[in-house]
């Protein structure tokens, strides 16, 4: 299960350092919304690792890149991402 602890845990940042709290329970939404309805499965305690490694992946991409693009360069989503999200797809099988 994604949670705002467990994001902390995964960008590195001190569970005591909340400057960003609320901006990153946003992306935890978004995150989990966005995979959710691509999947069908729930953020609970009984999603699949897989999901929670999407959700980190997403969330952790949407951090580092806040704008769409730079005028230097523009980013998209790591191709793990893709890779992991295909896996939990409906009809898919699990890696």
């Amino acid at each position: 299960m994604i949670t705002l602890t467990s994001v902390k845990e995964h960008l590195r940042i001190p569970q005591d350092v909340t400057d960003e709290d609320t901006y990153l329970f946003s992306l935890v939404q978004v995150a989990t919304e966005y995979v959710t309805g691509i999947t069908n499965i729930i953020n609970d305690e009984n999603a699949p690792r897989v999901y929670d490694a999407v959700c980190h992946l997403l969330v952790a991409h949407l951090y580092a890149n806040r704008e769409i693009t730079t005028e230097t360069q523009q980013f998209t989503v790591p191709k793990a991402f893709d890779m992991l999200l295909q896996s939990i797809r409906p009809g898919a099988s699990l890696i």
